[in-house]
Order: C-alpha cells, then sequence, then structure tokens
C-alpha cells in the first residue's frame, strides 16, 4: 500500500474469505460504502505494460471508486490480480488472437462471476482490453455486431518492427536497413546464428553437460521443467548462440539462412511476408507456432545476445520496458528501416489479418512496407452495460471509467523506469 493510503480496497471474486476477515479487503454487501456494483474483469496478456494497465485500473476501480475488480489471465489457475502476493506477472495465457473471445463472453453473460473457474470447463470472460495495435476486420465486425464498442484511443503511439543491437549496428551499419539484408546469404548466415535453450546448451554444447560449476556459460543444468527453455537466467545461465544447417552456406548455399527472433503466428506478424517480398535470408526458429518464440523467451535472447555480444535481429516495439531497460547501452535497440507504409501494403495486411494467421500466405504487398507507427487501442465489452446489467450497472462509475482511462508513451516509460528502481511490477504500478 501506498505510503498515507489508508483506504481499503473492496473485495472481488478472486478473494479468499481470510483476506477480507484480516481487513485487506471490505466486503461489497452490507457495508457503509456498498454500492451492489457488477464486477468489472480486465483482460490481461503477457507483455509488461497490459499488466500495469490492468493494474492501475483495478486500484482505480477498487480502491477510489468502489468498484469490484478481477483480471482475467486467460487460465483458471494463474491470478494476476494486483492484490495477489505472488508475483505471477509473467504467468498470463493470452496470446494475441485470444482478447475478442473473452469480451465476446463478457457480452454473452454481463457478469463474468456467473462462469465457473476451473479446468474442467473455463470461459475466459473480460469486460475491457486496453492495448490492440491492429483494427482488423474481424474487430470492425464485432462492432457491427454490439459485442465490442467501437474502438478508443488509449493514449500510447507505438512503433513496431525489426531491431539490432547497437554493438551489432556499430559492426555493421549497413544493416540498419533492409537493402543491406539482400542478396547475400553468406552474411546474414555467419551474422545470425540461432539461439540455445538453457537445456539444450547442457545437453549438445557444454564440454562438462553444465556440471561441476566449470563451464563459463551456465554454471548448472536447469532443475524444475519450467527452466528448460530459458534462454537467458542472470548469474547462471548467459545464453549461447549456435550455427545449424540452416547457417551452413558451403552444404546448402542455395538455401542457407541467418536467424530473425518472430511472434508466433498467433500474433500479428509480417516477418515472413517481409522476407519474402525483399528476398532476404532470414527465417526463426522457435518452438512456438509458426516458428516463433514465446514473449519471455524474446526478452531473454535480447539479454543473452547483450551478455555474450552476439548479433541478433528481433521484432520488437519500442513501448516495452525492454526497449528503455536498454537505452543508452551498448545493446540499446536500433531500427531496421524498410519503404515506408503505403495504402497498398496496408490494405494487403488487413486482408492478411482476415484469413488463419498460421496458414501460407501468398500475400506479398503485405511484405513491402515496415511498420507505421500506431495508436493503441481498448477495447470494452457492450456486457458492461448491455440490457441484462443496466439495473445494477447503471449506477456504476465503472464504464465512464473505464472510457476516460488514458495513458501514454511518456507515463508508460515512468513506470517502466519505477521497475527499474524497485524491481518490482507491483511495486512500479502502485508508486506511479
Amino acid at each position: 500500500m501506498k505510503q498515507g493510503w489508508t483506504r481499503v480496497r473492496v473485495c472481488n471474486s478472486d478473494d479468499h474469505i481470510s483476506t477480507e476477515e484480516k481487513g485487506n479487503c471490505r466486503a461489497e454487501k452490507g457495508g457503509r460504502n456498498s454500492f451492489n456494483y457488477t464486477e468489472v474483469r480486465i483482460g490481461i496478456g503477457p507483455w509488461d505494460s497490459i499488466q500495469y494497465e490492468a493494474w492501475i485500473l483495478q486500484i482505480l476501480l477498487s480502491e477510489i471508486l468502489d468498484v469490484p475488480t478481477s483480471t482475467e489471465s486467460g487460465h483458471p489457475d494463474v491470478n494476476l490480480n494486483f492484490y495477489n502476493l505472488e508475483d505471477t506477472s509473467r504467468d498470463a495465457h493470452h496470446s494475441g488472437k485470444e482478447h475478442y473471445a473473452p469480451l465476446k463472453k463478457a457480452a454473452e453473460v454481463g457478469d463474468c462471476r456467473k462462469l465457473r473457474k476451473n479446468n474442467d470447463i473455463y470461459e475466459p470472460c473480460a469486460h475491457i482490453w486496453t492495448e490492440v495495435f491492429h483494427v482488423s476486420s474481424k474487430l470492425k465486425s464485432f462492432v457491427a455486431d454490439k459485442i465490442i464498442d467501437y474502438p478508443q484511443g488509449l493514449g500510447v503511439v507505438a512503433q513496431e518492427g525489426w531491431y539490432i543491437p547497437k554493438f551489432t549496428a556499430d559492426r555493421n551499419p549497413s544493416l540498419l536497413t533492409f537493402t543491406g539484408y539482400q542478396g547475400n546469404r553468406k552474411k546474414l548466415a555467419e551474422t545470425f546464428l540461432r539461439p540455445t535453450t538453457w537445456k539444450e546448451y547442457c545437453r549438445i554444447y557444454s564440454p562438462t553437460g553444465c556440471w561441476g560449476g566449470t563451464d563459463k556459460v551456465a554454471k548448472r543444468a536447469p532443475i524444475f521443467p519450467e527452466e528448460n527453455k530459458k534462454m537467458f537466467v542472470e548469474g547462471v545461465y548467459t545464453g549461447h548462440f549456435h550455427t545449424t544447417k540452416k547457417n551452413n552456406c558451403t552444404q546448402y548455399p542455395d538455401t542457407c539462412t541467418g536467424h530473425i527472433v518472430n511472434y508466433p503466428c498467433s500474433s500479428v506478424t509480417y516477418v515472413k511476408d517481409q522476407v519474402r517480398y525483399h528476398a532476404i535470408p532470414l527465417e526463426s526458429d522457435g518452438d512456438e507456432p509458426g516458428s516463433g518464440y514465446q514473449a519471455q523467451q524474446m526478452k531473454d535472447i535480447w539479454r543473452a545476445a547483450n551478455a555474450t555480444k552476439s548479433n541478433v535481429v528481433m521484432l520488437w516495439w519500442d513501448t516495452d520496458p525492454l526497449f528503455r531497460e536498454f537505452m543508452g547501452s551498448e545493446a540499446e535497440f536500433k531500427k531496421v528501416y524498410f519503404p515506408p507504409a503505403t495504402q497498398e501494403c496496408v490494405d494487403a495486411r488487413h486482408a492478411k489479418d482476415e484469413m488463419d494467421r498460421c496458414s501460407h500466405s501468398n500475400s506479398e504487398a503485405a511484405g513491402m512496407c515496415d511498420q507505421a507507427s500506431t495508436c493503441l487501442k481498448k477495447l470494452i465489452s457492450t456486457g458492461l452495460h448491455d440490457d441484462d446489467a443496466i439495473s445494477m450497472v447503471a449506477k456504476s462509475p465503472a464504464y465512464e471509467a473505464l472510457q476516460l482511462f488514458t495513458i501514454d508513451e511518456l507515463q508508460m516509460s515512468e513506470i517502466f523506469e519505477n521497475f527499474q528502481h524497485l524491481e518490482s511490477h507491483r511495486k512500479a504500478a502502485c508508486q506511479w
């Protein structure tokens, strides 16, 4: 709790009964400040900024406006509420293509508490999703069908694209523009090697199998299952980049490639379109759908590149705390520039977004251009103000508060800076 703030929040449906008994929350019924408002459920994804936004809204609604508020992680066993004492902030299960379903479910039921949260029958439900990069035709159809309100600006302007570390740009300035990637397979195959998971390194590349504490790359082997896919662990595993037969241009001169770190195909990514259109011999080799990587793996690949001073090229965006973490350092993010966005390219990408993102795309135009700067949108389910819920929600300040809520990239940077000093995501949000 922030110093000087003594107001006790309203309890939510995820709170254990002991939370109220200990005085850490107050029941929404029977008290002096009880309004019997419908609980608001906030969608939360696997990246830092959307988690901060969800927590700020949860604090605003449950501590100041007396509206019970919980979060939707996409999994019944993952509690990402701000008031959960365990730091599970990296455990969100939502992917880029799942956030419409919880909003649609909220439109159907109004009050998400009506749905059971268990492993046998679990239906994610959320009234708001605070970050959307792209307004697709699918989203427009949900708006037309009165499932989601018309998207509203969050206040953040983000630039997504290819990035390389400063030390890579210093070694080869031609890699700051797409033309530096064209026409030389050998150059890219030798420059951009494949990242190595902790388990893979110890099993294949470590001379000691990571036992005995003498390996300079990994002080030990992974112990827990969740450590196997780690790409970097501070003070324990520095990360490692290796060649595969895909990097072997002597044996495979016509098909060898370098490596690029890409999102899973469930998220919006045009990397495959760009490399195909511009004849760039790079490909991603992750274990996620579409050969992509988990968000945390991508962050750790960048940290591993910094620790080992290995070259890397990665799809990322400039409003994430990882971007700020390396500002002013040798591993500062440097953008790779493609031709500016055109209407033809943007239209082709909108058409591609309506297809199964993990299916093969023959759209050449979608790879023509760079990603344009994007004004992030917030989505609110009509379930927060539909006819079934109107008797309870009409007096609630929640809907208006969610409509009015904005945050810009400078304010978000302040929260990221708080985290650098406090080393706690919850403290960073609370301090702001």
